[in-house]
């Protein structure tokens, strides 16, 4: 996400992985693993308000530390207008909407001479899309339940979905523009819940025995080899393809202990998602876009420093003490552990929310 926006927020044209942005697919990665992770907390223990507790828990209190340090701090050190007009604006209080999740880019005239001017955190927008998901899965898996029309019914609005992502790309901008709802545009989020639903599926229907690391890497080189952009079909192998590849390195790849050393410490995704774009777009102010541009390695190295500083005191300031207030699921009489517990907490501490 950081490389991909580097591109974007500098004016250059967009680094492409896989028929599409870099950025573009770190997000859809993210909802794979969203996806599959959310269905299995369900499974393992469906009951709506400690499951709505634990989402709640894990999205809103380092969302509103963001929203508060970006509009109190960040907003007023790089704004062009005045501390008493800034404060004054009604640019301002609308920011705070972010805090319900419904997107509000602009403070006032804070980042304005960047090239991309007035955007103070362009990544927020996918945390509606995120929200929904999580409570339309519990339903996914219930009806996954019914006897013979569960799977049929899955597959059904799993394909209704992929439709409206392929068809979505076609609408032009000032219609796609008309699709307006909470402050998202929803055919941009079905081109990203297409990928949190066949992520859910997988966990549903236990598909992680169909993963193989060699039949991942065969169709990666295939998919870069083939041409299919010149057919028009470059974005539905991705849909297959990346979910795949994803689960695929996710679960079977062996741990990395260098990386687990990392991660056992905390995890930072959320932070690193939420203080990436505001932390870029406010290097670029300082040392404007056309030196960073001839320099393009070393701002992505002073982007990833504070990005990752401001991850690190997220989760140990706010993340860490939310998600242990998560309800658990109460353990039977008779035993003394319950396993399914155990697993809820880990999927809890690892969950990845989007970016």
């Amino acid at each position: 996400m950081i490389w991909g926006h580097a591109f974007v927020l500098l004016g250059l044209p967009a680094s492409t992985s896989l028929y599409m942005s870099v950025h573009t697919l770190g997000v859809k990665i993210f909802f794979v693993v969203s996806g599959y992770l959310i269905a299995q907390s369900w499974s393992y223990d469906p009951n709506l308000f400690r499951f709505a507790a634990r989402r709640c828990l894990r999205i809103f209190p380092a969302l509103i530390l963001c929203v508060i340090f970006t509009a109190l701090v960040i907003g007023p050190a790089f704004t062009t207008m005045g501390h008493q007009e800034y404060f004054a604006h009604l640019q301002y209080g609308d920011y705070f909407w972010n805090i319900f999740l419904k997107p509000r880019y602009v403070l006032p005239l804070v980042f304005a001479d960047n090239p991309y001017a007035h955007a103070v955190n362009g990544s927020l927008w996918t945390l509606p899309v995120e929200f929904v998901a999580y409570f339309v899965a519990p339903t996914l898996v219930i009806i996954s339940r019914l006897r013979w029309i569960g799977l049929p019914l899955i597959v059904a609005f799993i394909a209704a979905w992929m439709g409206l992502d392929i068809w979505g790309r076609d609408v032009p901008i000032d219609i796609r523009n008309q699709h307006i709802v909470w402050g998202s545009e929803w055919l941009a989020a079905a081109q990203l819940m297409t990928y949190f639903w066949i992520g859910s599926a997988v966990a549903i229907y236990r598909l992680e025995r169909f993963l193989r690391m060699d039949v991942a890497i065969v169709t990666f080189v295939l998919f870069a080899m083939i041409p299919f952009d010149r057919a028009g079909l470059s974005y539905w192998p991705g849909i297959i393809l990346i979910p795949y590849l994803t689960l695929t390195f996710a679960l079977i790849a062996p741990a990395n202990n260098w990386f687990r050393a990392i991660t056992d410490r905390g995890d930072y995704s959320y932070g690193l998602y939420l203080y990436a774009f505001p932390v870029q777009q406010g290097i670029i102010a300082l040392f404007g876009a056309t030196f960073l541009r001839e320099n393009f390695l070393l701002f992505v190295f002073m982007s990833l420093i504070p990005t990752s500083l401001f991850a690190i005191i997220s989760w140990h300031l706010v993340e860490k003490s939310a998600l242990q207030l998560k309800p658990r699921r109460p353990k039977p009489v008779e035993t003394v552990q319950d396993s399914d517990d155990i697993q809820e907490s880990d999927l809890d501490r690892t969950q990845t929310v989007g970016a």
